[in-house]
């Protein structure tokens, strides 16, 4: 008789939320453990992979739940996600750079580390730009600059007191807009409504600055959408989100539509494959945008995690040789199946 293969899982947030499902469809027992509990490595006797979902806004797992990751592959312990899929998390000028160096079509970046070279490009660029953090989520501190003197105020802030990752009112208006909205889950509204704030407080008790750097990135006109494409293995599922009203940005918006079989975007889909291709990516959801004159599909952004509830409301994937799989698909059963695949 076959042995029953174990998994070890951290966290019952983002991917992992609904890990323990995903594994007893495969007939594999789910472990949970404590990464950072003195009896981490105990725990994990005789399991075949570990699981985390890293949380950018978790300090925790950005110091420390990386190297845990990384020394268990080294290991040859098979792990979500592996590093080539998050050595980059949540750090814009990692991941610029990273496509920069495989010749991915992005729109132009430029991340400047003395004041003096960013207030000579401001002088030079061409407007309007796009100001980022180097780090956060949904569109946060995302700003549109539309003349020399809004990029050097915000260039004096960088190179001065800095700018919080979590401003107060933006959590709490996003925190408050999720609760009403209820996108793609199931929670009752008390329960939304309890969760916004627990997270809008523990931003607000822990407002760490971004500060040293200043980073402006090509700004994509009349774009009234992004497309999210979502790439695990062999599978890419795709879903639009529309910009907000009155503003140019589509992430964290909650406005998704699902194109049909006959509507997807075979060229984003098709870069967004060989990228993950050729960096080894176990799965990586990429936000495109199409230039306005060329219509060159372009990558704003990308992450190896994600909103796993908006990805299986997909119609169905398609394969990299444009074949369509129709139906509704856990992403977290595709990671895990091919997690194991080997095993």
């Amino acid at each position: 008789m076959k042995k029953r293969l174990i998994i070890a899982v951290h966290g019952r947030n983002g991917l992992c939320r609904k890990m323990p499902e995903a594994a007893e469809t495969l007939g594999v027992s789910c472990k949970q453990v404590d990464t950072y509990g003195p009896e981490f490595h105990e725990q994990l006797e005789g399991c075949e992979a570990f699981l985390i979902s890293l949380n950018h806004e978790n300090p925790r797992d950005m110091l420390n739940g990386r190297i845990f990751l990384e020394a268990l592959e080294t290991q040859g312990i098979k792990v979500f996600p592996s590093h080539a899929s998050c050595w980059h998390f949540d750090d814009k000028f990692a991941q610029q750079e990273l496509l920069r160096a495989i010749n991915a079509p992005m729109p132009g970046g430029n991340m400047f580390f003395r004041r003096r070279d960013a207030m000579e490009f401001l002088k030079t660029c061409e407007y309007p730009q796009v100001f980022k953090l180097r780090k956060g989520a949904g569109a946060i501190n995302v700003k549109l600059v539309r003349n020399e003197k809004e990029g050097r105020r915000l260039t004096e802030r960088m190179f001065g007191r800095g700018i919080p990752q979590h401003p107060p009112m933006e959590g709490l208006k996003r925190g408050v807009s999720r609760a009403k909205k209820n996108r793609v889950g199931k929670d009752p509204f008390a329960v939304r409504a309890r969760r916004a704030g627990r997270l809008w407080l523990q931003k607000f008790f822990r407002r760490e600055r971004e500060r040293g750097y200043v980073y402006f990135q090509e700004f994509i006109p009349d774009q009234t959408h992004d497309t999210r494409v979502t790439i695990i293995g062999d599978r890419a599922f795709v879903f639009r989100r529309e910009v907000r009203e009155n503003d140019f940005r589509a992430s964290g918006s909650g406005r998704i539509k699902y194109p049909a079989s006959n509507e997807i975007p075979h060229d984003m889909v098709d870069s967004a494959f060989e990228i993950s291709r050729k960096l080894g990516f176990q799965s990586m959801a990429y936000d495109f945008v199409r230039h306005a004159e060329t219509q060159q599909p372009l990558i704003i952004e990308m992450c190896f995690t994600f909103n796993a509830d908006a990805v299986a409301e997909c119609p169905g994937y398609t394969t990299p040789d444009h074949q369509w799989v129709e139906g509704h698909f856990r992403p977290e059963r595709c990671i895990l199946e091919d997690l194991l695949a080997d095993a």
